[in-house]
């Protein structure tokens, strides 16, 4: 076949043209995003508490819901929490389930178990979590001159307009907003005029209800025609509630007369952006658009906002776009410097300009030949996909340059270009399918992996086989034609021989030390040992931020403007340190899936980005010592960064749940045995709250005669917490309530209630008061309500065995992402087993021999050894990026081998001596081997000196591909030989 494509040059040039236009093409519209597109194996349940206790909502609703759900397929855990507002259920599934049809299957669950649920409790709501739900950007909106007043125009302005523009764009799929001011209408009672009066609270609801309704769509005919019938709403202003009248006796009291009605704005729900209030905007990209569309179209309509507005402040305060961009831009780089190595090395030792020209041009076919094959296969741009792609440059110059030497060589024998180009390809294509085949048999057990290292890599394997199989049919079609028309007449080629000499004299001294050799050999594989049982393990690497985010459970029931000033204290507290904050305070109004929405009343959230990242571990110490010492009861926790990358780890900070139903062994009791054991260990549990239990005197009821629903009714109209009606105030839906007095418990506690027959009673009288404190939520899993005791620990096993150790006889169990690193660990252990199987069965098949691959395999240890001792000193862990890397090295580094020996045995069949075979194919295999080996280690390092996601999350990876490559390289060059004359 090479033979007859040569001799046909413009048809392979033209139809290779065409493959590299579609490629171009295809460049155009691959999609670009930080990660690849999954879902998160993730579904929550929200259900709105309809008033009860954490305890009770728990026992009477979520109980029921989260047994209903258990039942549902591919399951691997399940927790719920329960608070005094709402609750959720978590449901956690394997990677690769298919949650399009688990949603449908878990809301038909839910729905069967509404008939045994209170009527009157809002269908529970599914999410469904995917990285296109989380925010790309986050907006601070806020103004020069403030006023409460005026925050309440730029909250209408940001609904009305500016988010409705925002959505305009076909690149924002959503505009999520936290921090509104909230418009309340409130009805200040003059209680002792109406009591005077004989007007009861409950006659001024009934008489507010009554004058507002609607008609209904009704159709009434005249004469030949029909018309819709409509009657005016009775209210749609503060005027109009003040008209409201009612009847006393033969008088009528306007409602103006007994109340004061006042537009009130509320705000719970707080957000300061730099210690400002403000209003946060949650950007959530169109999966279907690039993030640099969006990026631009943004820009421009915050800059024509900001010029409408001279007033209004708008800041980025997040933008993953801008890790996106310098994550490509830094493995961009990589890819050129990858690149240009390369054709330096092939300078330094083919010495031909023509053959540089030659490697540019196939590399940059078989990279436009990748992303068409990108787009054919629906894989987009991403720091997975463009890594395992710069690990691929490596790999298909490593076959370039193999066909190139071997095509040389061939010529310098045979005295011609095209019959030397036709019988080097004819003697390089059985080792290079070999070594193709070998080297994608490494990535078919990765594929296999459970969780997020499968998801991770599964882009990565797919892009290093791309780039395999695209160099392999480049370099066996394009290149020897390209070849042929840059050389039209023969001149000996000369090679670089500088290595030579040293080559033939340490492979002589190791050929001759052989005990010496075997030892040190020995050595090595004892020493990574050692260092695999001594190396920290972990799921993944930790990945470094100049972002600090973290939440402060208070414990206690300040008012709002004791939090915002606690939460000032701490943001002036750290200020030096700082750049800018953020901090929201009670829960939040976001609707998309965010971790700042996970705050609950009395709680805030931090998010700030710091000067320098090497403060980070000081600024932690100093927020500990400063809650410890001011705020005793509170407590904190440090949360990983928002982007898609923690969103898809699902990180936590803490690894280790001590999950105890026992009643009697509470979190707190196991919490402070275990401090007194170590008192260095970090853990946290739910936090405590306070609340007033509230119980009606029945005996005194039924003394009054007082209807204890219309006390209950009383109490709630009272407190603010019943919405009397919905108005359409302004262009906004507005609530009106009856004054709260929120801050005077003995105002509350003397308001007289006036029974029907006009005798009044103070509330004190009838209700009794108790203080007391509660956990803010009840947590519950698949064993049932629980108590938990969060941990954050490098030895977990150590800190189970004390739990067991001190509550024998409690029930107790055990979870955490530590069990998600030791499933990984075992599947690594048969992914190797795997790995090691696939290439023995391609190399005996290849060698027709079931001795010879063994002698090629036995490198493996050693180079796996040296990675594990290297990773140890570079201080990095052993996590699923350096094992990943020491897998792909063993199948990279093996092609070596399989070269060497592939020419030893042709050399020896034909009937040179042992001795010559191997010393010749030493010398003509020295360049290749090399150059294959320096060309994809200068790929991957530039890697190393980039500062970016992609960097902390690959560079384990790197160093141990480069740690093994580099010994196994010469394990190649210097050992192979030698076992294999000892087999022969």
């Amino acid at each position: 076949m090479i033979r007859f494509l040569i001799h046909r040059p413009i048809a392979v040039i033209m139809s290779f043209i065409l493959i590299i236009l579609l490629g171009i093409l295809s460049s155009t519209k691959i999609p670009i995003s930080l990660l690849p597109d999954a879902n998160i194996p993730k579904l929550d349940i929200i259900i709105d508490n309809p008033g009860d206790t954490p305890e009770d909502f728990d026992r009477r609703i979520v109980q029921k819901i989260r047994n209903n759900l258990l039942p549902v397929g591919n399951i691997i855990d399940i927790n719920s929490y329960s608070d005094i507002t709402k609750g959720k259920i978590e449901l956690f599934f394997n990677y690769g389930t298919d949650l399009d049809l688990i949603f449908f299957e878990v809301n038909e669950k839910i729905d069967e178990t509404l008939s045994s649920l209170p009527s009157t409790l809002k269908r529970p709501k599914v999410i469904k979590s995917n990285l296109a739900d989380i925010p790309s950007i986050y907006l601070s909106v806020s103004l020069k001159k403030t006023g409460s007043q005026s925050f309440t125009q730029l909250s209408s302005f940001i609904e009305e307009k500016f988010k409705n523009r925002l959505e305009q764009c076909r690149e924002i799929s959503f505009v999520d907003i936290s921090g509104l001011a909230e418009n309340t209408i409130q009805v200040s009672i003059n209680e002792n005029l109406i009591n005077s009066l004989g007007i009861t609270l409950i006659d001024i609801k009934n008489a507010l209800q009554n004058t507002n309704f609607t008609f209904g769509n009704i159709e009434i005919s005249q004469g030949h025609f029909m018309y819709n019938l409509s009657l005016e709403n009775g209210i749609n202003s503060i005027s109009d509630i003040e008209k409201i009248t009612l009847a006393i006796g033969n008088k009528i009291v306007k409602l103006s007369e007994i109340a004061k009605i006042n537009n009130v704005i509320e705000s719970n729900s707080e957000y300061f952006y730099n210690q400002n209030k403000a209003i946060s905007l949650a950007i959530i990209k169109n999966p279907n658009y690039r993030e640099t569309d969006l990026t631009s179209k943004l820009n421009d309509i915050i800059k024509d906002t900001k010029e409408q507005y001279p007033n209004i402040s708008i800041s980025k305060t997040k933008d993953q776009t801008i890790i996106l961009k310098a994550t490509l831009n830094s493995l961009g780089t990589s890819l050129f410097l990858g690149i240009l190595f390369a054709i330096l090395i092939t300078l330094f030792f083919l010495k031909s300009i023509k053959n540089v020209v030659l490697i540019f041009i196939t590399v940059l076919t078989s990279l436009l030949i990748d992303l068409f094959l990108f787009y054919i296969l629906n894989i987009s741009i991403n720091l997975i996909s463009i890594s395992g792609l710069i690990l691929g440059v490596g790999l298909m110059i490593d076959n370039i340059i193999i066909v190139l030497d071997t095509i040389e060589q061939k010529i310098n024998i045979l005295k011609d270009i095209k019959e030397g180009s036709i019988q080097g390809i004819n003697d390089i294509i059985t080792p290079l399918i070999s070594s193709a085949l070998t080297t994608c048999s490494i990535f078919i057990p990765l594929i296999f992996l459970s969780g997020i290292a499968g998801v991770l890599f599964y882009d990565q394997a797919i892009s290093v086989t791309i780039a395999l199989v695209s160099s392999f049919f480049v370099s066996i079609l394009l290149l020897p034609i390209i070849y042929v028309l840059l050389n039209k007449s023969f001149t000996q080629r000369i090679f670089n021989t500088k290595l030579i000499p040293f080559y033939e004299k340490l492979y002589h001294k190791i050929e001759v030390n052989k005990l010496i050799t075997y030892l040190s050999l020995t050595s090595i594989v004892i020493l990574g040992v050692v260092s695999f049982i001594i190396i920290d393990k972990k799921q993944l690497p930790k990945l470094n931020s100049s972002e600090l985010a973290f939440k402060i459970e208070w414990n206690k029931n300040y008012l709002n403007k004791e939090l915002i000033d606690n939460s000032k204290e701490v943001i002036t507290l750290l200020q030096n340190n700082i750049i800018s904050s953020e901090i929201y305070i009670n829960g939040q109004n976001f609707l998309s899936k965010t971790q700042r929405n996970t705050i609950e009343n009395y709680e805030t959230n931090f998010i700030l980005k710091l000067k320098n990242e090497s403060v980070k571990e000081k600024i932690k110490k100093e927020l500990h010592s400063y809650l410890e010492k001011k705020y005793k009861n509170s407590s904190l926790r440090f949360l990983p960064e928002e982007n898609a990358l923690n969103a898809i780890l699902l990180n936590d900070e803490y690894n280790l749940k001590v999950i105890s139903y026992d009643k009697e062994v509470t979190s707190e009791i196991i919490q402070n045995q275990l401090k007194t054991i170590h008192p260095d260990l970090i853990s946290r549990s739910v936090g405590a709250s306070e609340r007033i239990q509230l119980s009606i005197d029945d005996d005194k009821l039924l003394i009054y005669n007082i209807n204890k629903n219309a006390i209950v009714e009383f109490i709630k109209l009272k407190l603010g917490q019943e919405k009397i009606i919905n108005l359409n105030y302004g262009k906004n839906n507005t609530p009106v309530t009856f004054f709260n007095n929120r801050e005077n418990l003995n105002s509350l506690l003397n308001s007289k209630y006036t029974t029907e027959k006009g005798n009044q009673y103070a509330l004190k009288d009838i209700i009794n008061i108790k203080y007391e404190e509660h956990k803010k939520g009840v947590e519950a899993d698949i064993g049932g309500i629980s108590d938990i005791l969060y941990i954050k620990t490098e030895n977990p096993e150590l800190i189970i065995a004390t739990v067991h150790k001190t509550f024998p006889e409690s029930p107790i169990n055990f979870e955490g992402s530590y069990k998600f690193t030791e499933q990984l660990y075992n599947e690594m252990l048969y992914i190797i087993a795997i790995t090691l199987i696939l290439l023995y069965l391609i190399l005996a098949i290849q060698f027709e021999s079931l001795k010879l691959p063994i002698i090629i395999l036995v490198e493996i240890p050693i180079d796996i050894s040296v990675s594990l001792f290297v990773l140890y000193l570079a201080n990095q862990t052993l996590n699923v990026m350096s094992f990943v890397g020491i897998i792909i090295m063993c199948g990279i580094i093996i092609n070596d081998s399989i070269l060497k020996i592939d020419l030893i045995r042709k050399l020896y069949h034909s009937g040179t001596s042992i001795d010559d075979a191997i010393h010749t194919a030493g010398k003509r295999r020295l360049n290749a081997i090399i150059m294959t080996t320096l060309t994809t280690l200068f790929a991957v390092t530039p890697v190393l000196f980039q500062n970016d996601i992609s960097t902390q999350l690959q560079s384990s990876l790197i160093i141990s591909l480069i740690a093994g490559l580099s010994i196994g390289t010469l394990v190649s060059i210097f050992i192979i030989p030698v076992l294999y004359k000892k087999l022969i």
